[in-house]
């Protein structure tokens, strides 16, 4: 498998981490080594609606010349929240879905990572997670017309209250009725929210599509660590991902006042735990 760096490493961030323009990402996430960078739909990186077409050439370009593939292009759900009371939010989530889904195409990238939304106060748990279904449907058709997969994101309760679970994961991907719809498993949002990531593997690595792959420490602030620096066993996740047969990426998603030393060290340890299980 090969291993990619998530751009959030590298901003859209408040003032405490370092933030680079999406060319400046791209160009040290080479010369860190990896063998990909997954992009954030966000400024000051690749917001939809920032790229225009030779932008988006140019970005291609440099990607192709860094030795770099662009496995993933992740979305970013702050203000763009599919299931809120607000028709205008709402509208602009699916604005913005559609917009990401053909970003995705124009970079060559198979897969947008998205998190279906947040429940807000005073909206019932059911009617969220229709609104969400029912707001996501453009673009799950615009991906269809290009092949471009969605990857259902599930996260912990500290980031969302909407699919916090794979179960509800599976679910939400079954009611888009899409077969561009698929899942993307995330190491330490799985084990912080108490789940054996083994048997998530085993249950629904079918529909896996990407992985994004961390440490996590059990009570720590942070959800997430460098991996081989936390309380996951990822030897035995990266063993279960390769016996269900996923060929696909393994990103690394850190962030931290000093990103590229926690890139270099998660870099050299998920090269250790993949040389463990040959």
């Amino acid at each position: 498998m090969k291993i990619s760096l998530h751009a959030y490493a590298f901003g859209p961030h408040g003032g405490w981490v370092p933030t680079y323009l999406v060319e400046e990402a791209i160009k040290r996430t080479a010369k860190l080594g990896y063998d990909g960078i997954e992009l954030d739909a966000a400024r000051p990186h690749v917001w939809p609606y920032d790229i225009n077409k030779e932008h988006r050439v140019a970005i291609k370009k440099l990607v192709k010349e860094c030795n770099l593939e662009v496995p993933a292009i992740s979305g970013y759900y702050f203000g763009m929240n599919f299931s809120s009371p607000l028709q205008s939010e709402r509208e602009a989530a699916t604005d913005y879905l559609v917009k990401c889904v053909e970003l995705c195409n124009d970079l060559e990238s198979k897969v947008l990572v998205v998190v279906p939304g947040v429940v807000v106060y005073g909206t019932s748990w059911k009617e969220a997670w229709n609104r969400s279904l029912d707001q996501m449907r453009p673009g799950i058709r615009r991906a269809e017309e290009l092949g471009v997969y969605i990857g259902i994101e599930f996260v912990n309760t500290l980031w969302s209250n909407l699919v916090t679970t794979s179960w509800q994961a599976v679910d939400f991907m079954n009611e888009c009725h899409s077969d561009q719809v698929k899942l993307v498993l995330d190491s330490s949002h799985a084990f912080y929210g108490g789940e054996n990531i083994v048997d998530v593997v085993q249950s629904f690595g079918k529909d896996l599509v990407h992985v994004h792959f961390e440490d996590c420490l059990i009570g720590a602030p942070e959800t997430r660590a460098v991996p081989g620096k936390g309380d996951v066993n990822l030897i035995s996740f990266y063993q279960t991902l390769k016996e269900i047969g996923y060929d696909g990426y393994l990103t690394v998603e850190l962030w931290g006042s000093q990103p590229e030393k926690y890139a270099r060290e998660a870099l050299e340890n998920t090269k250790k735990i993949i040389s463990c299980c040959k």
